[in-house]
């Protein structure tokens, strides 16, 4: 093997080097990113939701949302805000209609005893 065939192969092995350092690099600041908007302010929190500012802002006020405060400034959190978001669901006709049947059973249960 000549000298500058030699010099061709580590030039490459270097730049394959760098390459995979980049890609860890940029892997780590996308992982980073993705914890920072994990946590923000009221237009994060408006974005989530798709409510409005005065309404975040009048169910903080009330402590009906999960948020938390920081000086004058409220932070939320994607988690609770997801969490609060489907904590009360809406339910089918037939998962209402079972549980009026066993609040009836429960009733006449009660009476006879």
């Amino acid at each position: 093997m000549t000298l500058i065939e030699n010099l061709l192969q580590k030039l490459e092995k270097i730049e394959s080097l760098l390459s995979q350092q980049e890609t860890e690099k940029s892997k780590s600041h996308s992982e980073s990113g993705e914890n920072l908007k994990q946590i923000g302010g009221i237009d994060f929190a408006c974005n989530l939701t798709n409510l409005p500012k005065s309404t975040i802002y009048y169910l903080s006020s009330k402590r009906e949302i999960p948020c938390f405060k920081k000086g004058k400034r409220l932070y939320f959190s994607r988690i609770e805000l997801e969490k609060w978001l489907t904590s009360a669901p809406v339910l089918t006709i037939q998962e209402a209609s079972k549980n009026v049947r066993a609040i009836r059973m429960n009733r006449k249960m009660t009476k006879s005893a």
